[in-house]
């Protein structure tokens, strides 16, 4: 199985080697940098294919803001999830609540780790209430949680969801709170959205059986339109085939075909 690649850059050796030991059993391929700059010239390898950036906030020449500015910039790293971490005047309960994040991704238990594990701000606490809430609507689907997902635009202000089904390699729908998005147009309200891709959708749809149909030429046949018109009165389902376009039928099972036979217009199997 392939490994997911994560790229650390820390000016400070030190850093990189306590991140290393702490992410040394993840099954992680972790490329290390001591250089932003030699960082970045890394991520834009055509081949780079990262799946996580971890960043320190303050380095020289490229510090981890500017890092992620440049990121967003690029369409091509805009889903790539980023991590910031710094040790500049951050109490120990919130260092260890930030490291302790990366590891906090499964099913209603997290919640409850992240609980007793985070710091308990007012805001934290309020974040893990309301995935509770959501989690208690939603008792018929499967659910995870992942609390260091930093997936998406800049615009979502609230809760993001990603929907997931056998078969698919990749979410099928995605969206979240953007409850900003107004203040454009003047006003600020609640608002939520998603998007999906319908050909991904379609590729994990069960095929249907085809129904089972009558084939029938197209022509200007008052006796033919007639026989249609009776047998689609009677329930049938009757193809018209257009000139040129006998192989594009597969929409239905065309196991009956009408044809004209002493004058009168009549159905038969097809063999």
């Amino acid at each position: 199985m392939e490994q997911d690649r994560v790229l650390v850059v820390d000016d400070e050796q030190l850093n990189l080697f306590i991140i290393e030991e702490f992410l040394a059993d993840q099954g992680l391929a972790l490329e290390l940098h001591s250089d932003p700059l030699a960082a970045w010239n890394a991520l834009q390898a055509p081949d780079s294919a990262f799946n996580l950036v971890v960043l320190d906030r303050m380095m020289p020449n490229l510090d981890g803001m500017e890092f992620l500015r440049r990121m967003k910039q690029e369409s091509r790293f805009i889903n790539i999830p980023v991590i910031i971490q710094t040790a500049a005047s951050l109490p120990d309960q919130v260092r260890q609540g930030l490291l302790a994040l990366v590891q906090m991704y499964g099913d209603e238990r997290v919640l409850a780790e992240a609980e007793k594990t985070l710091p308990a701000l007012p805001a934290v606490l309020e974040a893990l209430q309301s995935l509770r809430r959501l989690a208690a609507q939603l008792t018929t689907a499967k659910l995870s949680f992942d609390l260091a997902d930093l997936r998406g635009y800049d615009y979502y202000t609230g809760v993001r969801f990603a929907i997931y089904a056998p078969g698919a390699s990749d979410a099928l729908v995605r969206g979240g709170r953007y409850d900003e998005v107004g203040a454009v147009f003047g006003r600020n309200r609640p608002a939520a959205g998603f998007s999906l891709d319908l050909k991904a959708l379609v590729a994990v749809v069960a095929p249907r059986a085809l129904q089972a149909a009558i084939r029938a030429p197209w022509r200007n046949d008052a006796g033919l339109n007639a026989t249609i018109a009776d047998l689609r009165a009677r329930g049938e389902i009757v193809v018209c085939v257009l000139p040129g376009h006998e192989s594009e039928i597969d929409e239905f099972h065309c196991d009956r075909e009408l044809i004209e036979a002493a004058g009168q217009w009549v159905v038969q199997a097809m063999h």
